[in-house]
């Protein structure tokens, strides 16, 4: 299977929605996502996060990452 790992944007996340909620399922059960809702929090979240996703060559979503940037206060 070939994949990439690509930065998640609104618009992978709005096309391949339906593969993003099913790869969190794997995990716990979403109770059902409202589409909209989760695109707006992952617009609020865009400041101190970053999203990747790892993505087929047909572009279904198999995989998240997501980084953290966390400013330390003591330097």
């Amino acid at each position: 299977m070939k994949y990439s790992i690509n930065p998640l944007t609104t618009e992978i996340l709005d096309q391949q929605f339906d593969s993003f909620i099913q790869t969190l399922e794997n995990l716990k059960d979403t109770g059902n996502p409202d589409k909209d809702r989760i695109l707006e929090l992952f617009r609020y979240t865009q400041h101190d996060s970053q999203y990747f996703v790892a993505q087929k060559d047909n572009g279904e979503i198999i995989g998240t990452i997501k980084t953290i940037i966390e400013p330390k206060l003591i330097r």
